[in-house]
């Protein structure tokens, strides 16, 4: 009986640790000007294919005073990076989406490996 209590116990562990491991969904849209005034359709990425690919800290980044990555996990880019620059952060979400992306797609494009789009319409794919 005490087997089966303590192996319980440990499902429910699980089941509760899981939401907090997996803390992304696996697809996201990505809103760089907040609510409204896009001029391209809003780019939908698939967090859960990037996350079985790559090292969190490779897109979650933080920066120390002397610009030294410090590779922290977590966070939006929202979080830092507001739809214009500021003084605190002078990189607007919108190239700092277009700076982390492309130039991970194109760094795989020049090492013949499979990449993602590159291409304007290829990441805001117009509804039909």
């Amino acid at each position: 009986m005490k087997l089966f209590v303590s192996l319980l116990a440990l499902v429910f562990m699980v089941a509760l640790a899981a939401p907090m491991v997996m803390g992304q969904d696996e697809t996201m849209t990505l809103n760089a000007a907040g609510e409204g005034n896009n001029e391209r359709p809003l780019v939908v990425f698939n967090h859960g294919t990037h996350a079985e690919t790559f090292d969190c800290a490779n897109c979650h980044h933080e920066y120390d005073d002397k610009f030294n990555k410090t590779g922290s996990e977590g966070g939006n880019c929202a979080d830092c990076h507001e739809p214009q620059a500021t003084a605190e952060n002078s990189i607007p979400i919108n190239l700092a989406y277009h700076l982390q992306c492309k130039s991970c797609h194109v760094r795989f494009i020049e090492m013949d490996k499979k990449s993602g789009p590159v291409m304007c319409g290829d990441c805001h794919v117009r509804k039909k």
